[in-house]
């Protein structure tokens, strides 16, 4: 699409079918059902509205094509270890999960969709991405109007397992990671820089707001079988298994197709990447829970899975906030960036109390030092006046 080209209504729809589907994640498709268990419904919301409004201000943050390749380019490394670090999160959360999910048959079900699904990541390299997610789309359109049918929303959730009143301390860390992680993902990026102007801001706006919040809705409707271990008829199981196999199967293949721009020594390094984190996986779903408070009385598995999660919420967020949004006068990056990780170690133990031992207040503390990082002086040295 050139310059001078305006996009119609349908490239716009297109658009945004693809944002929802490369938003839609393990996250996305996992964390809402951990949230149900802990909080009930509330759980999915703090969940559900920072993420949906999060990710479709990218598209009006980035107010030109132009706009999002200079970020791209200036947090090239950043960026690259996003991808990087997401397509291994897949890789542990598929190992973990075809282990560990109490659905009966299910499994089996991941391991058969996933080989007849796997010819995806290899076709993203040639095919249209959005002709791609089209496909996708529709599996997962078809995952939820089975599940309405099959009823699951009427089953009933167990009592949640967290007070309410622990979401005050978990809402703020849940919205400063959904609000800054996005511009660092390439896959939302590539949308924005194929769409002028507002045109981007609309497909950003119906990605997220229409076509990616029926998907968490999907997830908020299968956590209840989930949840309850319970049997579930083998048509809208199918479904089910083909919607997170194929969802998880886009974002790996759209993430290297980004990443293969990179140069394919940054291929290898996701591919590594992604076969040591599901060995991880598969591991950490065998491995006996681990005793003692600072665990949660989580399993391995989720502590794992909640640890990873812990870079989205944490260090990407932190390195948006800290280094990649604009100050003046100019910013060392070098002093920045030491001020990041410095930043980012302190913040560290209160969000494992927060996120993993379930002692939420810590993460008031952890955020604080984060937001307050940014007010530590980084300005670049002014340069010698010539002689």
């Amino acid at each position: 699409m050139t310059p001078h080209t305006r996009p119609g209504p349908l490239a716009v729809l297109s658009w945004g079918l693809y944002l929802a589907c490369a938003w839609t994640w393990c996250i996305g498709m996992y964390f809402p059902t951990l949230l149900l268990r802990d909080f009930g419904m509330w759980g999915w919301i703090i969940f559900a509205v920072p993420n949906v409004i999060g990710a479709a201000a990218v598209g009006f943050v980035f107010t030109s094509p132009e706009a999002s390749r200079a970020f791209i380019e200036k947090h090239r490394a950043a960026t690259t270890w996003f991808g990087i670090i997401t397509i291994a999160f897949h890789g542990y959360w598929i190992a973990w999960l075809t282990a560990a999910l109490p659905i009966p048959n299910a499994s089996g079900a991941i391991l058969w969709a996933g080989l007849a699904l796997a010819p995806l990541v290899v076709l993203s390299r040639w095919l249209s991405p959005r002709l791609l997610a089209l496909g996708v789309g529709l599996i997962s359109a078809t995952a939820l109007l089975l599940a309405l049918r099959a009823d699951w929303q009427s089953i009933p959730l167990a009592p949640a397992t967290q007070p309410h009143t622990q979401l005050l301390w978990l809402a703020p860390a849940v919205a400063f990671g959904f609000a800054l992680c996005p511009p660092m993902d390439l896959t939302l990026q590539r949308a924005r820089v194929s769409l002028p102007g507002r045109y981007g801001a609309a497909a950003f706006a119906v990605g997220f707001g229409v076509f990616f919040l029926g998907m968490i809705a999907l997830s908020a409707l299968y956590a209840r079988p989930v949840l309850a271990g319970a049997s579930v008829a083998a048509l809208p199981l199918a479904a089910l298994v083909v919607h997170l196999l194929a969802q998880v199967l886009f974002t790996i293949g759209m993430h290297t197709r980004e990443l293969r721009r990179r140069g394919p020594r940054t291929v290898r390094t996701a591919a590594g990447a992604l076969v040591l984190a599901a060995i991880i996986g598969a591991i950490a779903a065998r491995t006996p829970d681990l005793p003692g408070p600072l665990f949660g009385g989580l399993s391995t598995g989720e502590i794992g899975y909640r640890a990873i999660l812990s870079v989205y919420g944490l260090a990407l967020p932190a390195y948006v906030w800290i280094i990649a949004i604009p100050r003046r006068p100019p910013l060392d990056t070098r002093k920045a960036v030491r001020v990041w990780i410095a930043a980012c170690a302190i913040a560290t133990p209160c969000y494992w109390m927060g996120f993993v031992a379930a002692e939420y207040f810590y993460l008031v503390p952890g955020l604080l030092v984060l937001m307050l990082a940014r007010l530590i002086p980084c300005r670049a040295e002014p340069a010698p006046a010539g002689l």
